[in-house]
């Protein structure tokens, strides 16, 4: 627990000098499902694909938004950000070497 909020200490600190776009947010996102700290990584994850709409890293986000939504018996929410999520995916690259 305490490595987690290390990080969640450095993330913040790191977007308060400047660094503050969709990868944080999204990594910020990520620190807060690990500490079980769900309304905050829900808006985290709102933020990182507000900042990359039509980018590979929503995928991200909205994956994880449907995971948070799931788990709290979100249903229609779930369904809406599992869609995005979808959609988000068809715009990733893939790999031609299967990695």
């Amino acid at each position: 627990m305490k490595r987690y909020s290390d990080a969640l200490s450095a993330t913040k600190t790191a977007m308060e000098l400047g660094a503050n776009d969709s990868l944080d947010w999204g990594n910020l996102g990520d620190i807060y499902m690990s500490l079980g700290r769900l309304s905050d990584a829900e808006s985290a994850f709102k933020q990182e694909v507000k900042l990359e709409p039509a980018g590979v890293l929503s995928a991200h986000g909205w994956e994880n938004l449907y995971r948070i939504y799931q788990s709290l018996g979100r249903s229609t929410e779930a369904k809406a950000a599992y869609e995005q999520w979808q959609t988000a995916r068809k715009r990733m690259p893939t790999s031609k070497t299967g990695f």
